[in-house]
């Protein structure tokens, strides 16, 4: 076929029958020199193709002309239906393939104008459904991993627009992660133990925090998984170091008041905290600072009152039972 034409390709690697299907919109003998060039230098967008020539060289791989089309739409089905052909190794042959839909432009390089077109492009679920089924179970390797923290050591700074955050959690909403996903989070923490946060890092959590509401499924989730689970000596001890010295601000103390207001805590929990503050020890600077603290009019009022009602109650019983004494006398 002529090589001159716009349609689809084929590279197909002649030690393993591994296939690589591409599609030209201008001429194929073009693009196979760009092809060539790329893998020639060692930065071909295919991780995988490149890693194939690399170890089997220029001289492992044949190029082949598979069908010829006219226009975009016409090209574009025809590179999707010889992907479909090979794709899952449905011919008895890996696809080099990074994804399943075709003009995806996995790994290309775009021009700010190909990607100011993209931006706000939507794909079809099916389109969805390959992509995700495609990347699932998919190991990557160490360098890809690499490259791609570095992409996002170099978004630092980036922030979202509201559209942007609002549509990130719609996505959320009713997510279950499955128990290999969330075994893998958590080896993956595991494995940062003791990662310290730099304090940029740290002030933007606290003001991605900041006003933030939490749903009553989120909390009621959020408080199930706390529920019976014991925090290590070592898990403690960081704790109570992130605490020292911090300082809750008006607003913070008022939400947390008023969080407090009517809740009664359990037999368990009040066992637990009674035994905690047995045998405890304050600081010669705690102690000071409780000292030197001044409650506010309204605390004193209220710390008054809350006298005042003991007082009364201690009174009543005592009045009980000299009553009960004089029965007794009689």
């Amino acid at each position: 076929m002529d090589t001159r034409k716009p349609g689809v390709y084929l590279i197909r690697n002649l030690h393993t029958g591994a296939v690589y299907v591409g599609s030209s919109r201008r001429s194929i003998a073009g693009r196979w020199r760009e092809h060539r060039g790329g893998l020639s230098r060692g930065q071909h967008c295919n991780p995988h193709l490149q890693r194939a020539w690399n170890k089997y060289g220029p001289d492992g791989f044949a190029w082949e002309v598979l069908e010829h089309a006219e226009g975009r739409e016409a090209v574009l089905a025809c590179e999707q239906r010889w992907i479909d052909h090979y794709w899952g190794g449905r011919m008895g042959v890996d696809c080099y393939n990074a994804n399943p839909a075709a003009d995806s432009m996995a790994g290309r390089t775009a021009s700010p104008e190909a990607r100011a077109k993209m931006r706000g492009r939507v794909h079809s679920p099916e389109t969805l459904a390959k992509i995700g089924a495609a990347n699932r179970g998919r190991v990557r390797s160490p360098e890809t991993r690499a490259k791609q923290s570095a992409a996002m050591r170099g978004r630092a700074g980036r922030v979202h627009s509201p559209e942007t955050r609002a549509k990130i959690g719609a996505a959320q909403i009713g997510r279950v992660q499955s128990p290999e996903t969330r075994a893998k989070l958590s080896a993956a923490k595991q494995g940062r133990a003791g990662h310290t946060p730099s304090p940029k890092t740290l002030a933007k959590m606290r003001a991605a925090s900041l006003g933030r509401v939490k749903s009553p499924e989120t909390l009621a989730k959020m408080s199930a998984a706390a529920r019976g689970r014991i925090a290590s000596p070592e898990a403690r001890a960081k704790m109570s170091a992130a605490q020292t010295g911090r300082t809750a601000t008006p607003e913070t103390r008022a939400k947390m008041s008023a969080t407090q207001i009517g809740r009664v805590q359990s037999p368990e929990t009040r066992a637990k905290i009674s035994a905690a503050k047995r045998g405890r020890v304050q600081s010669p600077e705690a102690l000071a600072k409780l000292r030197a603290r001044t409650a506010s009019p309204e605390a004193r009022t209220k710390i008054g009152a809350g006298h005042k009602e003991r007082q009364r109650k201690l009174r009543g019983k005592a009045t009980y039972h000299q009553a009960s004494l004089f029965d007794l006398a009689e």
